[in-house]
């Protein structure tokens, strides 16, 4: 079961993008605000650069399911946006994994 809301509304995406702290790694930018809900939500964005609806939906389900290897150790009270990077579909499963928790502990919303 996710611990976790979903980002939906444009307005949130766009806040995110214009004052949020950002971190990268090889297969993904994650940006990063401290939010006033006391829970926290996570959305995902994939570009058109990336392919076609197909490839898009591959690498929006691969992220979903990295992110959430790392449910139970995410804090609240936070917005989190994960954008894909083209390397994505080509990364193996296990790296993409270890680039979000690299992604998560760097910009410190991960428990210890």
């Amino acid at each position: 079961m996710r611990n976790y809301g979903k980002l939906k509304r444009n307005n949130d995406f766009t806040r995110l993008y214009r004052s949020g702290k950002s971190v990268k790694s090889r297969s993904a930018v994650i940006l990063v605000k401290h939010n006033r809900l006391g829970t926290t939500r996570i959305g995902f964005s994939v570009s058109k650069k990336i392919g076609n609806a197909v490839t898009r939906n591959r690498c929006r389900r691969r992220l979903k399911e990295a992110v959430f290897t790392y449910n139970n150790r995410i804090i609240n009270g936070f917005d989190i946006v994960f954008v894909a990077r083209h390397t994505d579909n080509e990364l193996p499963f296990e790296e993409l994994c270890k680039d979000i928790g690299y992604l998560l502990n760097k910009s410190e919303v991960l428990s210890k």
